[in-house]
């Protein structure tokens, strides 16, 4: 599943430099400013649910392409298991005092916690508008671990979004992305929204 959905927007980015006329807002300069919803995908996944404030510009290169930037905060939940050993007495030999309830033995409990974790993401990659309002997008960058639990790894996200006119120039960008750093249980489907105005010319 991975694999055909990198295929696809890979196919449409490349695609998308053999169209001749302008799409959508490949020629503006915008910026955004928006929210998301995210929730870990594997079976390895210590990430339940997430959310993050997420900022974005766009900088035209051609009619159909753009370069983007992104960056941001995202507060995750995590669900983690650990094996805590712990000791009792219980019935055996002692030397001193033979048999009876004067051992000490030690055994393990599985602990089950929840905790938040804070990562910041700063990306970078290509935009293609596949039509007027639709683009795909392919960001690569790093997540910095903001909090005790997340470590600072790679981020590749692609991902696809719609956006919507409104009054005065400005824009509704609704978009949903998959992100990971390719280890075991790193992947993150994200749903968001986002505010955008165009700057300059």
């Amino acid at each position: 599943m991975k694999k055909h959905l990198l295929s696809l927007l890979i196919s449409g980015l490349l695609a998308g430099g053999h169209w001749p006329k302008a799409f959508g807002q490949a020629t503006d300069k915008l910026v955004f400013g928006g929210v998301a919803l995210e929730h870990g995908v594997g079976r390895y996944n210590p990430i339940t649910f997430g959310a993050g404030a997420i900022a974005q510009f766009q900088y035209p290169l051609s009619p159909v392409f753009a370069v983007t930037a992104k960056g941001g905060v995202e507060v995750f939940r995590i669900n983690f298991s650990s094996l805590n050993p712990y000791a009792y007495l219980g019935y055996g030999y002692n030397p001193i005092s033979g048999f009876g309830f004067n051992t000490l033995y030690m055994n393990y409990a599985m602990r089950n916690d929840r905790v938040m974790g804070v990562s910041v993401p700063l990306c970078v990659g290509p935009r293609a508008y596949l039509t007027n309002r639709l683009h795909a997008d392919v960001l690569v960058g790093a997540d910095v671990g903001a909090s005790e639990v997340m470590r600072t790894s790679l981020r590749f996200e692609p991902g696809i979004g719609y956006l919507l006119p409104l009054p005065q120039g400005r824009f509704l960008d609704v978009n949903s992305s998959y992100c990971t750093s390719f280890g075991r249980g790193s992947g993150v489907v994200s749903l968001g929204v986002s505010y955008g105005i165009r700057i300059g010319r």
